[in-house]
C-alpha cells in the first residue's frame, strides 16, 4: 500500500485532521501541521514526535491568503507527497448571520486560498509513478444533502466536492481524492443527537482510502446509500425526510 515520506495537513489540531496526523506519524511520515490554535497544534506535534516522526507546526488561519501562499512556498521547497486540506467549520448551535459568513469564508476561501498555489507547485515536481503528488480535500456527506439547518455548510461542502472533481479532470498528473465523511464524532458535530463513528476509527478508513488513491470516498456505507437515494427524491418527499432527520438529530 502507498506510503508517504512527507505530508501537510490543515485543521490538524483536532478531530479528523489530528487523527490522520498521528496515524501518519506512526509510519514515520514527516508532518507539516496547520491550524489556528497553536497550543493544541503543539500537543499534536509532541504526540507525533513520540512516534518518532518529525513534525512542524504552522499556526495561521486558512482565510489569510498571504499566509497560505507563504506556507505553500515553504512546503514545496522540497517535493511534497501528500497535502490534506481538512480545515473547516460548521455552525453548531450558532445560526447567526456572522456564523454563516464565517463558514463560507473558512470552508470555501480556506480551500481556494491554498489549493491553486499547491497545484502550481506540485506540477513542477517530478513524476513518481503515475502522479507528481496527491491532494486530498475533506468534504462531507452534507455535500450530497441540502440540510435546512445548515444551508451554508451544505453548500460549502458541495463546492469542495465539485472543485475536487473538476481539478482531477483538469490536472491528471496530480492525484485528487475527495473524502465525504458521514456523521463523525468531532467538535463540529458534538451538538448532534446521533450515533456517530469515532474520529480515530473514521480516520483509519480515510487514510486507507487515501492510500488506495480513491477519487471519492463516501462513508459509512449506510449513510452514503441514504444520501444517494435522497438526491433522486422529489422535493416534497425530501421535505418529509428532512423533518424526520430534524426530530432525530437537530439537523
Amino acid at each position: 500500500m502507498q506510503t508517504y515520506t512527507n505530508a501537510a495537513i490543515t485543521g490538524a489540531s483536532s478531530g479528523i485532521g489530528k487523527e490522520l496526523a498521528l496515524l501518519l506519524a506512526q509510519e514515520q511520515t514527516t508532518l507539516f501541521l496547520n491550524a489556528r490554535d497553536e497550543t493544541r497544534l503543539k500537543k499534536v506535534q509532541a504526540k507525533a514526535q513520540e512516534f518518532g516522526s518529525k513534525a512542524f507546526v504552522y499556526a495561521f488561519d486558512v482565510c489569510d491568503e498571504k499566509a497560505c501562499k507563504a506556507w505553500c512556498e515553504e512546503l514545496f521547497k522540497e517535493p511534497l507527497d501528500l497535502l490534506i486540506l481538512n480545515a473547516g467549520i460548521s455552525s453548531g448551535d450558532d445560526e447567526s448571520e456572522q456564523k454563516q459568513i464565517q463558514i463560507a469564508k473558512t470552508n470555501v476561501l480556506g480551500i481556494t486560498n491554498l489549493i491553486f498555489y499547491a497545484i502550481n507547485a506540485m506540477q513542477k515536481q517530478e513524476l513518481r509513478g503515475k502522479f507528481k503528488g496527491q491532494i486530498v480535500l475533506v468534504s462531507s456527506i452534507a455535500s450530497l444533502l441540502a440540510l435546512p439547518n445548515a444551508p451554508t455548510y451544505s453548500a460549502s461542502k458541495h463546492y469542495v466536492s465539485v472543485l475536487c472533481e473538476a481539478l482531477s479532470l483538469a490536472y491528471p498528473e496530480i492525484c485528487f481524492t475527495c473524502i465525504c465523511p458521514g456523521f463523525i464524532k468531532t467538535n463540529l458535530t458534538e451538538h448532534l443527537k446521533l450515533k456517530m463513528m469515532d474520529a480515530d476509527t473514521a480516520s483509519l478508513e480515510i487514510l486507507n482510502a487515501i492510500k488506495e488513491r480513491k477519487k471519492k470516498f463516501i462513508f459509512p456505507f449506510h449513510i452514503a446509500l441514504i444520501a444517494r437515494i435522497y438526491a433522486f427524491l422529489p422535493f416534497f418527499i425530501k421535505r418529509y425526510f428532512v423533518r424526520f432527520l430534524q426530530k432525530r438529530a437537530k439537523l
